[in-house]
């Protein structure tokens, strides 16, 4: 099990708590594009507040998953058509736009939950937990 964090810091905790196989500071989509049919499961909790474009992200991630692999993630919600820029520095993503996502790159959506993704100075932010399933051919 890997863990990848942009943060320095995050890496120094991450990697004391003993839970990673291997913890690499390293940007997730340049991470994921040197991982060719590596991984059976990706998680990603509470990232792509930091990350508009989804594009580049999920190319990597479909060549970093095993032909049937998962790729399961939560994101802020917004009822566009794409993603916006939040008052707050963060990014939320439309459900409209990770159909979109899941279609140009070749992944069914297996769920998409509604829920409260975390807390922040009190109160509750809503999101989505969405699970995908990779539908490439295991040759690619």
């Amino acid at each position: 099990m890997d863990g990848v964090d942009l943060s320095g810091n995050m890496v120094k905790k991450t990697t004391a708590r003993g839970i990673y196989d291997s913890v690499y500071q390293e940007d997730v989509t340049t991470f994921l594009a040197s991982r060719r049919n590596t991984y059976d499961l990706l998680v990603s909790a509470d990232v792509f507040i930091y990350i508009g474009e989804l594009e580049p992200l999920f190319d990597a991630a479909s060549h970093a998953l095993h032909s049937d692999g998962y790729f399961c993630f939560s994101v802020e919600h917004e009822d566009t058509d794409k993603y916006k820029l939040r008052t707050s520095g963060r990014y939320a993503h439309g459900t409209t736009y990770l159909h979109t996502l899941a279609n140009t790159f070749d992944f069914s959506i297996i769920a998409i939950q509604d829920c409260i993704i975390r807390k922040e100075r009190g109160s509750e932010i809503e999101g989505q937990l969405v699970l995908m399933q990779s539908n490439k051919v295991a040759s690619q």
